[in-house]
């Protein structure tokens, strides 16, 4: 009886262990087939176990990193030290509790290319020893998705400028910073004199090239000196921007800092000169003048819908007079 009781006992026990083997080789083809890169490592940031999506993103082997070092393939886009003392400050936390961290950082993978990456990290305390695991993901091609989304949003497709509502923007922030600074600043509202006849007679592709001409003429004449940055798609949305197109043939200037009004009309005399000069368009040599109107910030408007109004109103009262003129907006316009 006590040999059969032992047998049984025997039998179950391994049936079980049977079980948790099966188990436990079912789970690890689960974490390895995972769509996330699955990296677990020990107190020191050693490398326990790296999965194959993890091979894939990084470009290494499980049996090229088991027992190396993390810290060399993650670097945060801020700094580096920031993405090691927040995986640092995990595993020597005394806390019993589940503790996670998400963040972004960027990869380096074998060929020393950086990528986006998104990380989940979490700590568990096995047989008494501390292990991180980290969710890894590349979203490079997700920002990469959001950067074609914000250009389509802020930037005009043809010259490559900010469009109306970017340059709402950072109007909006120009006009709060001189009030509160009591500074001034300025717009420039320009609309091309005789575009449309261009735009008839020679075609809209053309007309278009003229436009891309006249942007780039623009770009060439705000220096450093003007107080206005430049942007380009690349850098945005961190740089101020200073020159877009609002549509059709109009575009506008943003000035920031302005000492004198006389600074502002420095500025729009060159831009005057520039475009004046003529355009060679294919086989055509075409002329076109800008008509400027000219609002200063805060006297002008409170507000960025004012300051383009007044902006435009003097547009309009700069080609009344001839074309091919600057006007600064007067209440009695």
């Amino acid at each position: 009886a006590s040999f059969t009781s032992r047998r049984s006992a025997q039998a179950r026990a391994d049936a079980a262990a049977n079980i948790a083997a099966a188990e436990g080789e079912r789970f690890s083809q689960v974490v390895d087939n995972a769509f996330d890169a699955v990296i677990t490592t020990d107190r020191d940031g050693h490398i326990v176990s790296w999965n194959r999506m993890a091979e894939y993103m990084f470009g290494y082997r499980a049996a090229d990193v088991t027992n190396k070092e993390l810290a060399p393939l993650i670097s945060a886009k801020q700094t580096t030290e920031e993405v090691h003392k927040e995986l640092l400050s995990l595993m020597q936390s005394k806390a019993s509790k589940r503790l996670s961290r998400h963040f972004k950082a960027q990869g380096i993978d074998r060929s020393g290319k950086t990528f986006s990456m998104e990380l989940a990290v979490s700590r568990a305390d096995v047989h008494g020893e501390p292990l991180l695991s980290i969710f890894a993901r590349d979203i490079t091609e997700r920002e990469e998705s959001d950067r074609q989304i914000r250009r389509l949003a802020y930037f005009d497709t043809l010259t490559k400028l900010p469009n109306r509502e970017l340059f709402k923007e950072q109007a909006m922030r120009a006009i709060a910073s001189a009030k509160r600074y009591q500074r001034i600043g300025a717009v420039l509202y320009l609309d091309l004199d005789g575009f449309k006849h261009i735009n008839d007679t020679l075609g809209h592709d053309l007309g278009d090239r003229l436009l891309v001409g006249v942007a780039e003429r623009l770009k060439s004449q705000l220096r450093a000196d003007d107080q206005v940055s430049r942007v380009t798609e690349d850098d945005f949305p961190e740089e101020e921007q200073s020159i877009a197109r609002l549509g059709g043939d109009e575009f506008t200037v943003l000035l920031t800092e302005v000492k004198t009004p006389s600074a502002v009309t420095a500025v729009a005399r060159r831009i005057q000169e520039t475009i004046c000069r003529p355009f060679s368009l294919a086989s055509h040599e075409v002329y076109v003048t800008p008509s400027i109107g000219i609002a200063i910030f805060p006297d002008d408007g409170s507000d960025v819908d004012e300051i383009l109004k007044n902006a435009d109103t003097a547009m309009y009262h700069a080609k009344s007079l001839g074309k091919n003129n600057f006007q600064f907006y007067a209440e009695d316009m």
